[in-house]
Order: C-alpha cells, then structure tokens, then sequence
C-alpha cells in the first residue's frame, strides 16, 4: 500500500465463493514503514505499508478477494482480485476435443509457464500466432519453444497465420483496413512467400496443421476457384519446410464444397450469435449425413454467450450442454476463440479467473475424450446423457427443477459439480436394493467412478 497517512489505518479482506456467499474476512492495521530517512513528521506522514492475510484453505472453486483500506475519515479505497482452486480428480496429461485460440499469444508468461498452466486447466488443443517478420529470428525461436512445451504436456498445436505485425502490413499491399484478411493476404503469393519463408521454414518442424486466417475470418467465401486457390496457397507454404495440414474458418450456414472436392484438411465452423445445444446438434448430424470419413476434418468455435445478455448460471449451462453435444459427433476440435474476451471469454481482460473457468474445464476434464453414447431412462425425469470410453464412464445429469434420484450405480460413485469439486455418494439401502442418491438441478452435475461395461 502506498501513500498512507501514519496513523488510523486498516485493511478489510473479505473472501467470497462462486455463490456470493463470504467464507472468509479479516481486519489488519496497516503499520506505515518507517521513514527512511529516520525524521517523524508527525501524523501526516505519508508512508508505504504492508499487509499479509494467510487465506484459508479453500475447496475447489472461484473466489473472488477483496480489500479495503479503512482510513480515519472512514472512507474506502478498494480492490479485488480472483482466484480458482482445482481438484485435480483427473490426472495425466489434457487429452480430448476442447482447447482455445491465443489470438495475442502468451503475454508476459514463459513457454513453460504457459504449457503447465494450460495442462492443468485441461486445454488440449492450442492455435498459437505466428505469423511473424522474416527478420524476428528472437520472436521465431521463442515461439518454437512455446510449440514444443506445449507437445510435451500433451496438447495438440496449431499454427495461426492471421495478420502480419503492423509494420509489415504496408509489405502486403492493401487497399485500406477491411482487406486485413486472409483471403487478401495470400492473394499475390510473391509478397507473401518470401515474407513468410523464413518463419515457415523453423517453425513447420514444431507444427504440422496450420489456419489461415483469424477464427471468424471468412473471407476465403467468395473467392474464385478456391479449391485451387488453397492448394496454391498450402503447396506455397510446404515449400518452406516439412509437409503441413492446411485449416480454413467456414459460417455454419454456407454450405460446404462437395464431397472429395475440398482442398483443405480441416474447416472451422462458426455463427453469430452461436447455435444453441439443440442448433448445433441438429448441423452437426447434417454434416455427418452429408459427408463422408475422407472429408475435411471438423473443428467449431465454442465461445459463451455474451456476458451482458445472460446471467451466470444461464451462461455456464449453454456452455456445458454445448461441449456435451460435441463430444456425440465427429469433432476434432472445440475452440474458446478469445479466453480473455470480457464478454464471452473464461478469464478476465487482465488473464484473472473468470466465473466460467472453472466449469468450462471441469467439463473438458471429464469429457473431453469420452464419446456421448445416449442417455438413461430415470424415475425423476431428470435429463441426462452417458459419456463412455474403454476404462472409464461419465454420467451428466440436470433438471429444470430442483429434484432427486435413487440409483445405484456402483460401489465407489463421486458426483462432481461444474466448480470441480468432488463429492462422495454413499451406498444407502432400501430393504435389500442398494441406492446412491443423487440431488438434481439446473446446473449440470457429472457422476464418475461408473463402470463403463
């Protein structure tokens, strides 16, 4: 704290959980350091300090810090942080379908840094930004890195080839700002290939697919002969370095080129305003209708709905029940677009824990690699679905109504909620009939521990 008056100061720290509800608070005086030049000048002295709460220890779950500095004329200066606290119930490396784009890269952290902290938030695919100037050798090197810490935890990468620095920008050509755009950019492959060269030909021994364009550009829509535009285009980038998959963004509600004819390997769909559950159910069983296995390989954006047109728990469960939904379909990939979006991102604009962090990664956790396979008929009418792989089963269970099932399930049954924490459901009996029981609500609840045969 800086700037104190010497005397008749205190700091209010108050903790509060995911529900509002304070757990924790503490009143400290803050006690002025000495001047350092050794002279009092009395009471209005001003003067740095510092305060140390200890936080107790917490359960899984968001929190949110505050503190208040209380001076004599009772007035509050305050602040606030968050913070997550995470169980791990699933170790090993992140596996599955469900990662995030890094439009701005890794900010101030460092490639291990990054790599270990989006491990234990259960990203398993990254699109990381690459496209850099051809003389940044120091940019190139520590973005190889960054590639291959995180291939060592176990995460799938992606190269963006998005827009150029800005003082390379005037290199490419353009007419004026709406031409910043892949399909503009790669449109005359003598200034694009020599720019790129050198970036390409280091990194594509870290990478092998790479996305033209940001997510939501769809410019490669109106182009002609496109087929042979992006065979151009990805021929152009392979001559750089080893052989690359190529990746480009596509509106939900344009149709596809037909079967066999797309010179792409992956096709990232998106909309705005995003599908719904149900929306995204019925496109995505459309696709699988209309395509066969040889086909582009199936990536979407799944960002959550606007902050400032829903609530919380409104928020959280379209985002689970979507992840849900992808996990029944021949999806790739499921990309967060912009993590740190103040509107529909999972952390805060400064990178601090956001509300839908924690149940976007227990679902990612829980899921990620497990196929949808139906849904159990219950007495309580509960709406459900069965996720399954070869060791282990996952079992989601919400009702629009608060309401409760009796099922037996197995010997050693947890339920987790969407904050990650992880309870016990003892086996109870009724007559000879053993029963866990099972409290239902509008918030997704998993069950784990299910034998999956």
């Amino acid at each position: 704290i800086m700037g104190l008056p010497t005397t008749g100061s205190s700091v209010e720290f108050r903790l509060f959980d995911q529900h509002g509800e304070e757990v924790a608070s503490q009143v400290t005086e803050a006690k002025p350091e000495a001047p350092k030049d050794g002279i009092d000048r009395g009471v209005d002295e001003i003067a740095d300090a510092e305060v140390l709460w200890r936080i107790p220890r917490a359960e899984a779950g968001f929190y949110r810090l505050t503190a208040a500095i209380v001076g004599r004329q009772k007035s509050l200066l305050t602040t606030e942080t968050t913070f997550a606290v995470i169980d791990d119930f699933i170790g090993g490396p992140p596996h599955g379908s469900f990662g995030w784009t890094l439009p701005n890269g890794s900010g101030a952290m460092t490639p291990r840094d990054l790599s270990t902290w989006l491990s234990k938030l259960g990203v398993a695919w990254v699109k990381y930004p690459c496209w850099l100037a051809p003389d940044d050798t120091r940019g190139a090197e520590v973005t190889a890195t960054i590639f291959r810490k995180l291939q060592d935890e176990g995460i799938q990468t992606v190269g963006l080839l998005d827009h150029p620095p800005a003082d390379q920008v005037a290199s490419y050509a353009l007419r004026g700002p709406t031409e910043l755009n892949a399909e503009q950019l790669f449109r005359d492959a003598q200034i694009w290939q020599p720019l790129l060269e050198p970036v390409m030909s280091r990194l594509t021994l870290k990478v092998r697919t790479w996305q033209l364009g940001a997510d939501r550009d769809h410019s490669f829509l109106g182009r002609p002969r496109l087929q042979e535009s992006i065979r151009k285009i990805s021929s152009g980038l392979q001559g750089f370095g080893q052989p690359i998959d190529v990746a480009i963004s596509w509106p939900w509600l344009e149709p596809e080129l037909p079967n066999g004819e797309s010179s792409w390997q992956a096709i990232c769909r998106s909309s705005d305003p995003p599908l719904g559950a149900n929306e995204l159910d019925a496109f995505l069983s459309l696709r699988q209708q209309n395509t066969r296995s040889e086909v582009a390989r199936t990536w979407l954006l799944l960002d959550a709905v606007p902050e400032s047109k829903y609530d919380r728990d409104a928020r959280i469960r379209d985002l689970v029940l979507r992840m849900a939904t992808v996990r029944g379909h021949r999806v790739q990939a499921a990309f967060v677009s912009s993590p740190r979006d103040p509107e529909t991102g999972l952390l805060r604009s400064n990178g601090r824990p956001g509300e839908l962090l924690l149940p976007w990664r227990t679902t990612s956790r829980l899921i990620g690699n497990l196929r949808k396979v139906g849904s159990l008929q219950l007495r309580s009418g509960a709406e459900n679905s069965v996720f399954a792989g070869s060791d282990r089963a996952v079992l989601m269970l919400w009702s629009a109504k608060p309401t409760e099932e009796l099922i037996y399930l197995g010997e050693h049954i947890q339920s987790v909620n969407v904050w990650g924490k992880v309870t016990s459901l003892p086996v109870e009996t009724n007559g000879n009939q053993p029963f866990q029981r099972v409290k239902i609500g509008p918030m997704p609840t998993f069950i784990i521990g299910a034998d999956p045969k």
